[in-house]
This record gives structure tokens, C-alpha cells and sequence, in this order.
């Protein structure tokens, strides 16, 4: 060990994988088929789960390189098990913080010890935020080809999901700029200022 448990703060994805191998031994069901059955049916997450094979990905993930981009090399995503390897869909995403809200799926005794910090902000799992004195949750997420962020505020009926796959998108910084605007607050998107007008017809062809 690096240290004595609970002595210091390290974000790992080995924490990740070793929790993983906890929940099949305790559950003794395999990591894709827990998530399954304790958390996505339950949560009513149709279009979530765990992708084990590279064949079957739902969108393919790209690498910037220069000024271009190039399709990410495939990754089993086996190998990260339960520190990544997960798809789905903003609208699933969605159904989540409700379902964690109805006590769907953790006791709301459970989930406010998740969501509180144990100290360096982060909690079971999720970065524990009070900024302007709105409490929020957040986790961000990279891989091959891929980049992700997640929001929520606990106090308000607001939750941001970034997902990208494109993989040096900022979707950190663009969920702090959405954030600023779904309060009335000033904000910077990433990257440079500039502006064109999109008729409404074009941008129509790109709905959902």
C-alpha cells in the first residue's frame, strides 16, 4: 500500500478495479451482470451497460492530432472493468440522480453518505462540491477516444452530462460553463469566441 487506509487522499483507477473484484466476491455475480441488476433496470437505463467487447461500441471514439482527428485505436474494454468501459446515453444518464432520489436503487441514508466529503472534496465515488452555496456532486471520465462529464446539483432539479467522443474535449470546463448559465451567471465556453448564425431549419436536422 501507499499508505495506511483512510491516512490520505489518491484518485486510482486501481481503487476502481479493486472495488470491482469486492462486489463479484461479496454479490457473486459477475461486475456487468451486478450493474445490471442493482443499478440500470432498476434506474429504468435501457441504453446503459457494460462493453466488454470493442465490436460492439456504439459510437467510435476519436484522438486529436494536430489540427485533425483520428479514429482511436480499439481497447478492450475488459482490461478497465470496473474503472471504466461503460456506455450509454445523456436521456439515461438522466434517470440516475431520480432514481437515486426515489430510492430506487441506495437508501437515501446510503446515498448521503456517498455524496458526503470525506475530505480533498470527494465523497464514495463523486467529487463533493459547494460552490456559491449550491451542493453539487460531479465525476468526470476519459478513455480512448472518449471524454465525459457529470453534474449534479443536489438542492436544484439540475444535472449535466457531457459525453463526447472526441477525447481531449474539455467536457469538464463546458459542464462548469453550462452550469454558469443554467444559473444566470457569467461564463466562458472553451475555446474561442466565435460566432455564426445557423438557420433553424439546419439545426433541425440535428435534434436527438
Amino acid at each position: 500500500m501507499d499508505f495506511a487506509p483512510g491516512a490520505r487522499f489518491s484518485y486510482s483507477n486501481s481503487n476502481f478495479i479493486l472495488l470491482g473484484a469486492v462486489i463479484e466476491k461479496v454479490s457473486g455475480m459477475p461486475w456487468a451482470d451486478f450493474l445490471a441488476k442493482k443499478i440500470f433496470v432498476p434506474a429504468g437505463m435501457k441504453s446503459t451497460g457494460y462493453e466488454e467487447n470493442p465490436r460492439f461500441a456504439n459510437a467510435k471514439g476519436y484522438v486529436r492530432e494536430g489540427e485533425n482527428l483520428r479514429e482511436a485505436d480499439p481497447s478492450d474494454m475488459s482490461v478497465r472493468f470496473s474503472a471504466g468501459g461503460l456506455y450509454s446515453t445523456a436521456a439515461d444518464m438522466m434517470s440516475l440522480p431520480r432514481s437515486l432520489a426515489a430510492g430506487k436503487i441506495l437508501k437515501s441514508s446510503t446515498v448521503e453518505e456517498m455524496w458526503t466529503d470525506r475530505g480533498n472534496g470527494y465523497g464514495y465515488g463523486w467529487f463533493v462540491e459547494n460552490d456559491n452555496n449550491r451542493r453539487s456532486v460531479a465525476h468526470n471520465g476519459k478513455i480512448d477516444g472518449f471524454a465525459s462529464s457529470f453534474r449534479l446539483f443536489r438542492d436544484e432539479d439540475l444535472f449535466i452530462a457531457i459525453l463526447s467522443n472526441v477525447q481531449s474535449t474539455n467536457a469538464e470546463r463546458m459542464s462548469t460553463a453550462l452550469a454558469a448559465i443554467a444559473h444566470g451567471e457569467p461564463f466562458r465556453m472553451p475555446g474561442e469566441h466565435k460566432f455564426v448564425h445557423v438557420p433553424p431549419k439546419v439545426l433541425d436536422l440535428y435534434v436527438g
